[in-house]
């Protein structure tokens, strides 16, 4: 089995749309010099976090993002 036969349909969906919003605005014609920068570190502290939802289901017993009581 691979890594990714774990992820979700919805996870899945839910990272081509943030792929999908990276594309459509680097096509935007050219604004502020920062904001393609700031644009891709925001993408990537989504997928960051989509990537700690898998890691939480998928390896609960490495990663436990929820509280430990």
């Amino acid at each position: 089995m691979s890594w990714y036969e774990d992820i979700l349909e919805s996870e899945q969906q839910c990272n081509d749309h943030l792929v999908k919003a990276w594309n459509i605005f680097v096509a935007l014609p050219e604004g502020h010099p920062d904001e393609r920068e700031e644009f891709k570190k925001a993408i990537h502290e989504l997928q960051g976090l989509l990537a700690l939802r898998i890691a939480d289901r998928t390896c609960p017993d490495l990663w436990r993002l929820k509280s430990v009581e």
